[in-house]
């Protein structure tokens, strides 16, 4: 089960999931969303996958204050 990584300036390694079915504020309809977690092997919640490289149309950043990397639409 290999899942896309990034490792950030500070020499954190990030690992990317999704999960389905999450209702944002002020938003009528539930979505996916995309998270980075520093746990590879982490125990999958309900709705939640690995993805294995970065979906069509974002890119991977990294804050340069606090190394935080985030996905950010291209």
């Amino acid at each position: 089960m290999a899942t896309f990584s990034y490792t950030n300036s500070k020499g954190v390694t990030y690992y990317l999931y999704t999960k389905e079915g999450i209702q944002l504020r002020g938003a009528k309809t539930p979505r996916s969303i995309f998270f980075f977690s520093k746990d590879a092997d982490r125990n999958l919640g309900e709705g939640e996958s690995v993805v294995k490289e970065v979906p069509a149309g974002y890119k991977v950043e990294e804050s340069a204050r606090n190394g935080f990397v985030y996905l950010k639409k291209a």
